[in-house]
């Protein structure tokens, strides 16, 4: 199931771009977050955030601070783990 969650995740961030042929209101960052919540890969998941491209930046800022919740959230589980 990671490998689906992540190509429909890289599809989504595509279909986010603002060069997309997809209206804006066909896709949008709530169904991002929602399949990212499903990706235990870490890194990709940063991956995808940072390669999202989104015309508003509140959806944009949304996105990043996604992002730096799942890294801070993976340094917790590293600290615990190493204790």
């Amino acid at each position: 199931m990671e490998l689906i969650y992540c190509s429909k995740a890289a599809l989504l961030v595509e279909q986010l771009s603002p060069w997309t042929k997809f209206t804006p209101n066909s896709v949008n960052v709530d169904t991002l977050i929602n399949i990212l919540n499903k990706i235990q890969n870490v890194q990709y998941v940063i991956e995808c955030c940072s390669k999202a491209l989104i015309s508003d930046y509140i959806q944009m800022r949304r996105i990043y601070l996604y992002a730096q919740q799942k890294i801070m959230q993976n340094i917790k589980v590293f600290i615990i783990c190493n204790r």
